[in-house]
């Protein structure tokens, strides 16, 4: 169903403080790179923060002081790839239903990064 001429969305019906009547789906997403900014950068890296960036939409200032590719471009020496945490923020971004409520949603991705945490610490 189209809602004034936006992009369509999917009514769910339900009666839960958890799950949302509805949910948004990404259709497309471009990312951007500025040819200098790039320079002395891997493809794997580019990558990565390509795919941290559409896939999440996270914002690389909210990395900051993290080990993750979102720092790839503030970083004095940034990792080489996407990062054992980036993954499990993406694991935990996509777990569980679309239209899960945001505290609901920050609680999947906390448990998915403290998870890897852990393994990594072992």
């Amino acid at each position: 169903m189209r809602t004034g001429g936006g992009a369509p969305q999917l009514t769910v019906h339900t009666a839960s403080a958890l799950q949302l009547p509805y949910r948004r789906d990404m259709i497309a997403s471009v990312v951007l790179f500025d040819r200098a900014a790039i320079v002395g950068r891997g493809i794997e890296q580019l990558a990565d923060y390509a795919a941290m960036r559409a896939l999440t939409g996270v914002d690389p200032v909210d990395a900051g002081g993290t080990d993750s590719i979102l720092t790839l471009f503030d970083a004095p020496s940034p990792p080489d790839r996407m990062t054992q945490l980036d993954a499990a923020f993406l694991r935990g971004f996509y777990a569980g239903p679309a239209n899960i409520a945001g505290l609901a949603k920050r609680g999947q991705i906390t448990t998915a990064m403290t998870t890897a945490t852990r393994v990594e610490e072992r």
